[in-house]
């Protein structure tokens, strides 16, 4: 591959923005005209890409308030700057350098009750926001209790009391979070569960529930579930349910990628030769899901409730309507108690009738399914041809089912040459940090292993459907069909942008890379042949002396 190559493999963007020869008007775009949108969670992976989405190919919208907290001593103003000079909107700095007038921070933290903010930017959300989209939660299976009820369900509750006050409201999607985190059956259906526990019967006593975590944490996803279920239940309100969510796979810049969230923080630490084992079934689905293609999701489920709502709404005023009609005669001819009966008894029917929130799990095996073992071979591929400079041992990584066989090969792969390591940094002044850090990966690979070593089973009709429901415009505006997801090009472009935007290390550095790799494989193979040499020694003596 020649050096022109490579930068065109690191620089050539997806598919962006809409067709040149678009002849038909957008719906989605049509809908987010004058709009103003509330978005949680903007900052993060997720959010940032939904964000750069809706200023890039919905002009229309009038301004996007992205809830923000202060952090690391950075002001929101300042956090958000800092959001903005990513390379993803890079596209819309030369495209339409001007739009991102349109995004305002709102002083947020919701950590704390009624999300952190203030008395008068919520008067503000209420009077302005027509379109609210919740994409923060902590999705950390380690994360303290407290903290994830607190985020994850307080928050849920108080946005959507919020959201209740919104005047204006058109949509409003609770919940979007990888769908493994919701699962507590193997096979997951598209509908809320029977909820027996409510936020406000948990006691948030973080040393009790630190303490029985493993008991309650399953009780906590219903109560976060539960809280949606419970009050959005008069509200135009959707949840979409994606799985393991990484890097972009058509725009605005493909594999592009900033947090090492799901398997690619073991992506990362294996093209740097850290790490070396990992637990998990080559046959079971990985169920990744390009993140763009989330978004895209995003967009057009709030357009598909957004538009059902105004559809519904229309249908009640038109009842009404014709009801208050109906009633005006019936009092002329004495039938006024008659009506009011039969109106009772309509109104419990509807009550009976009344549609469960609509839930949307979008994933990848039931449309293109990728493997986990397919998953390691791509990475094992790619890393190979793209090595970082700054790896510390040549790309070897095997996936590994069996517990007792994986913890054997942690501690001899792993956490035996991490004491070797550590012990030497120790006697030259340096500090001793690879043990900890096969020990933070080790946990990781636990908590993970629980989803990668099973098969799972979802339901998406949903997804189907609302993908049927888009005009041809907005399929290749806002396209979000797996079923043309080319899993190899995909990995490639995965990761080159892992290597740029999460290494930070540019085109340069491949030779370089390569140079160092082709080092560490002598050594690699040196080290294999004198293991072999030092086991074979003993074991043929023993047979010898045995005759």
């Amino acid at each position: 591959m020649t050096d022109k190559d490579l930068n065109s493999d690191f620089q050539s963007p997806g598919k962006v923005g809409f067709a040149a020869d678009q002849t038909t008007e957008s719906e989605i775009q049509k809908f987010f005209i004058g709009q103003n949108v509330l978005i949680t969670g903007g900052t993060g992976f997720l959010g940032n890409v939904l964000i750069e989405k809706l200023l890039r190919c919905c002009p229309g919208i009038n301004k996007i308030y992205l809830a923000v907290r202060p952090k690391k001593g950075k002001s929101i103003t300042e956090r958000m700057a800092n959001m903005f000079s990513n390379p993803l909107f890079a596209v819309l700095h030369a495209e339409m350098p001007d739009v991102l007038r349109k995004v305002q921070p709102i002083h947020a933290d919701l950590e704390r009750a009624d999300c952190g903010m203030t008395e008068a930017d919520r008067k503000l959300l209420e009077t302005e926001i027509s379109v609210v989209f919740h994409t923060a939660a902590t999705v950390k299976f380690d994360a303290p209790l407290k903290t994830a009820l607190n985020i994850n369900t307080r928050a849920t509750r108080d946005l959507i009391k919020l959201a209740q006050r919104m005047r204006n409201l058109k949509f409003r999607l609770v919940e979007i979070r990888p769908i493994k985190a919701q699962s507590t059956n193997e096979v997951v259906q598209p509908q809320p569960p029977v909820v027996e526990l409510r936020y406000g019967q948990v006691t948030l006593n973080s040393g009790e529930l630190d303490e029985a975590v493993a008991k309650f944490v399953r009780l906590h996803k219903k109560s976060c579930r539960g809280c949606d279920q419970e009050m959005g239940e008069n509200m135009p309100l959707a949840i979409l349910r994606p799985g393991i969510v990484i890097s972009t796979a058509r725009s605005p810049i493909r594999g592009w990628i900033n947090n090492h969230y799901g398997p690619t923080g073991a992506v990362a630490g294996a093209v740097c030769g850290v790490l070396r084992v990992f637990q998990a079934n080559g046959d079971c689905d990985a169920e990744i899901v390009p993140v763009d293609y989330v978004v895209n999701a995003i967009i057009a489920c709030a357009w598909n409730v957004g538009n059902e709502s105004i559809l519904h709404k229309r249908i009640e005023t038109s009842r009404r309507t014709q009801e208050s009609n109906q009633c005006s005669f019936l009092e002329d001819v004495g039938g006024i108690q008659q009506m009011k009966d039969d109106q009772s008894g309509y109104s419990e029917e509807r009550k009976e009738e009344k549609s469960p929130i609509p839930i949307f799990n979008y994933i990848s095996s039931n449309k293109n399914r990728i493997k986990w073992g397919k998953f390691s071979r791509e990475l094992i591929e790619n890393g190979s041809k793209y090595p970082p400079k700054s790896a510390v041992w040549c790309l070897s990584i095997r996936i590994i089912p069996n517990t007792f066989l994986c913890l054997l090969y942690a501690i001899m792969l792993h956490f035996i040459p991490a004491i070797i390591i550590d012990s030497y940094l120790t006697l030259i002044g340096e500090k001793a940090r690879f043990f900890d850090l096969y020990r933070k990966l080790h946990k990781f690979s636990t908590l993970l292993s629980f989803f990668s070593l099973k098969q799972w089973e979802y339901q998406d009709e949903n997804v189907t459907k609302l993908w049927s429901k888009l005009s041809a415009t907005d399929k290749n505006i806002f396209y979000f069909d797996l079923k043309d997801l080319v899993w190899e090009e995909y990995f490639h472009d995965y990761m080159l942008g892992l290597r740029k935007h999460l290494l930070h290390e540019p085109s340069e550095t491949v030779r370089e890379g390569r140079k160092k790799r082709n080092w560490f494989l002598v050594a690699h193979y040196t080290l294999v042949l004198l293991g072999c040499f030092i086991f074979a020694c003993p074991l043929w003596y023993l047979c010898n002396n045995l005759k």
